[in-house]
């Protein structure tokens, strides 16, 4: 084999080479757009879960607020109700009183006459 030969043969092979070198950088870059991806498909994955769990908290804070609401209502009911029959009574108690003092008065006048 002459120098020549040798030559031609590396001049063969360099095209092999170049080839070599791109489909090298075709898969390292298919490589990292294969990375890219599945960091953003967990990101998203993470997004999600993030979603899901405020969505959850929202709605417990919702039936919170409902909850409370019914127990405000509740109590507001009962104190109402309280009241009522709070002046109810004291409207007896006067009534009462009122009878009682026409009853000493009556009595007292039929004494005395």
């Amino acid at each position: 084999m002459t120098f020549d030969d040798l030559k031609m043969n590396s001049m063969k092979d360099q095209p092999d080479q170049k080839s070599f070198g791109k489909k090298a950088k075709v898969f390292q870059v298919s490589d990292l757009l294969k990375q890219s991806q599945a960091n953003l498909t967990h990101q998203e994955n993470i997004l999600k879960g993030q979603l899901l769990a405020q969505q959850q908290a929202e709605k417990r804070w919702q039936n919170s607020q409902r909850e409370l609401r019914r127990m405000i209502d509740t109590l507001y009911q009962k104190l109402d109700e309280r009241s009522k029959e709070k002046i109810e009574l004291h409207k007896q108690n006067l009534g009462l009183q009122e009878a009682l003092a026409r009853t000493e008065n009556y009595s007292g006048t039929g004494e005395g006459a």
